[in-house]
């Protein structure tokens, strides 16, 4: 109110009840509104670039404050009438010496009524073997075991898992890794409250693998976190900002999102993304409720070959792109930037003798891509976006041009590149 009386133009969420119908605030009169979203604020801040009119400071009404007296719509939290089911996915290769922990772990959840469905991704270690094999002669009906003919990876093994399930609501969870005691009883009541929304995503503690998982209800003292951090399509853009793999979904959320069995990394990141694409909603709680292990042989944490790993990340946003012009033309620029920028760090001279090379790290190889001079700045990424949604409105035969230029190109160099051989 501040910032209005004194001339600035304010923009306003129309779904907060404080600046909604019947309150002082009146869009295009003395405010800009916009419907809650990412895409309705970007559309609010492009009116009021093209808004010539000078906006009316506002004018408070006599009575109570508006955010005092607007009505609340707040749906009162019923408890749940029935335990729907929920099938917890539990993809494997190789990790028998802690899925027997995760199993434990998940049939001592508060709540009851789960299926546990185990996918072996064709396991070749004796331990995870006669683990597996103790698993498919368990009585209890609860769990399941899928035992597959060939290693198909980590997204299509829980895509078979899903296909396997059951329940109204699904949980993904790798064969190392723990949840709170009390996740599935406080997602599933969240979800049966809140039809609008889809997911329940919660934070995440890091332990050690030698240390051992915290105690349900104990201080905690972990190693690391993971936390959701600014607006979700934004900043799963620039980099892993979805928190982690571990979720619970709709069953129907999943059906229509299945990983993408293509990627060997961040596919948790892909299916993230084209949920927000889409429009899906999530619940993100405020208390850590899924531990995961922090083991140095993991695959997020194996060293990887810094040209593989751009591959993979390009790979990422080509698949995961949505199918309007629009967020092709956006991920098309993206791509353009990070290319024109490159690596800009400088070279070193050569030497007689070369010093062996210590094995990069996981910090190492993501400061490569997104750190100061990195293939992904983020002012490249910046500039990228800001030019992608001009040309989208002003010249979109530009961005068609580009994509059909880069196709034919590629043609013509594996062409070229046939007949030198």
């Amino acid at each position: 109110m501040v910032a209005s009386s004194r001339g600035a133009r304010v923009i306003l969420n129309r779904a907060n009840p404080a600046f909604g119908e019947g309150t002082c605030w009146v869009d295009g009169i003395n405010c800009l509104k916009f419907d809650g979203t990412a895409g309705g604020l970007v559309e609010a801040l492009e009116r009021n670039f093209d808004l010539d009119q000078t906006l009316r400071p506002v004018v408070l009404s006599e009575g109570a404050l508006p955010w005092l007296s607007a009505p609340r719509h707040r749906a009162p939290w019923l408890p749940l009438e029935e335990a729907p089911m929920v099938s917890v996915v539990v993809p494997h290769y190789n990790l028998g010496g802690h899925l027997p922990a995760t199993l434990e772990n998940l049939t001592k959840q508060n709540y009851r009524n789960i299926e546990i469905v185990v996918v072996d991704d064709a396991s070749t270690d004796a331990q995870s073997e006669l683990v597996i094999e103790e698993l498919a002669s368990n009585p209890d009906p609860r769990i399941k075991v899928v035992r597959l003919a060939a290693n198909v990876g980590l997204a299509a093994a829980r895509n078979v898992g899903v296909r396997h399930s059951s329940g109204r609501y699904v949980l993904t969870l790798d064969a190392d890794d723990l949840i709170h005691p009390r996740f599935l009883e406080v997602g599933v009541a969240a979800l049966e409250n809140s039809s609008e929304f889809d997911i329940v995503v919660t934070p995440a503690g890091y332990f050690l693998d030698d240390e051992g998982p915290p105690s349900p209800g104990a201080c905690a003292n972990f190693c690391d976190y993971a936390m959701f951090s600014g607006e979700a399509v934004i900043a799963g853009l620039l980099e892993n900002r979805f928190s982690t793999a571990t979720a619970l979904f709709r069953r129907s959320t999943m059906v229509r999102f299945p990983y993408i069995e293509s990627l060997n990394c961040y596919e948790d990141w892909s299916v993230f993304m084209r949920m927000c694409d889409a429009g899906c909603r999530f619940i993100v709680t405020t208390d850590v409720f899924f531990f995961y292990r922090r083991r140095p042989n993991s695959m997020v944490h194996a060293p990887r070959d810094l040209t593989r790993q751009r591959i993979e990340y390009s790979d990422l946003l080509r698949t995961s792109s949505s199918r309007e012009l629009r967020q092709k033309s956006r991920y098309l620029m993206v791509g353009l930037g990070a290319a024109v920028a490159g690596n800009r760090a400088e070279v070193a001279p050569a030497v007689v003798e070369e010093m062996p090379k210590p094995v990069p790290t996981a910090r190492d190889v993501i400061g490569g891509l997104f750190g100061p001079g990195g293939s992904y700045d983020e002012e490249v990424v910046f500039a990228s976006l800001k030019a992608s949604r001009w040309l989208e409105r002003r010249t979109p035969w530009v961005i068609q041009g580009a994509m059909a230029g880069a196709r034919w190109t590629w043609r013509v160099y594996r062409a070229v590149r046939s007949l030198g051989k």
